[in-house]
């Protein structure tokens, strides 16, 4: 079922609720950042087959810009998930979150503002961007997984950005996994199954 909400003075969403659901077990949720010409549409369309293969409850927010996500989309999604969370039956430490190209970025950022919010955080072709002290927030970082994916090819965001994401993160204790694919900056069809069993 794909359910769309819109809000007064903020950015809209999309809840897509697998096949099968039921209010009598607690549910993995996960949040996908489109990128910058996309919208939640475009999400749910890349992990609506993962979500009725694995059960899984989408919320997929939409930002208030096409072009970036900002801080106010930050404000807009912790409101989502506090809504989402709060409506249906969501396990609260199976809450995962990914995103491609400037969706990845702001996964990236969700994270270092929102520490110990997300299990784990799956970006695919994006830039880590880390402000100082932002890391000393986390009290267990191994109790966040990062499944960052990305093309060898990619020429918009390039793959040096994962590496160097890798790298730092891994330094800093947490676990990180890693992807690469023999392409440039688009998303592979099978985007949502694949990130799902990492994060998972």
């Amino acid at each position: 079922e794909l359910i769309h909400v819109e809000r007064e003075g903020q950015g809209d969403y999309h809840i897509y609720l697998p096949e099968g659901f039921s209010t009598d077990r607690e549910w993995p949720l996960v949040v996908p950042f489109h990128w910058s010409t996309g919208r939640s549409s475009s999400m749910v369309k890349m992990w609506r087959n993962a979500a009725d293969e694995f059960g899984l409850v989408l919320a997929v927010p939409s930002s208030r810009s096409r072009m970036r996500w900002t801080s106010k989309d930050a404000d807009d999604v912790l409101d989502m998930i506090v809504d989402v969370t709060s409506d249906y039956p969501i396990a609260p430490e199976r809450i995962y979150s990914s995103g491609f190209s400037a969706g990845a970025n702001f996964a990236y950022r969700m994270m270092l503002t929102q520490p110990g919010l997300f299990r784990a955080v799956g970006p695919f072709g994006g830039r880590l961007n880390i402000k100082s002290g932002e890391l000393d927030r986390f009290d267990a970082p191994a109790q966040t997984r990062l499944c960052i994916f990305h093309g060898r090819r990619d020429e918009t965001i390039k793959y040096k950005h994962a590496v160097r994401a890798a790298s730092r993160l891994s330094r800093e204790g947490f676990e990180v996994r890693t992807r690469t694919y023999n392409q440039g900056h688009w998303l592979r069809p099978d985007y949502g199954s694949t990130m799902w069993q990492c994060l998972s």
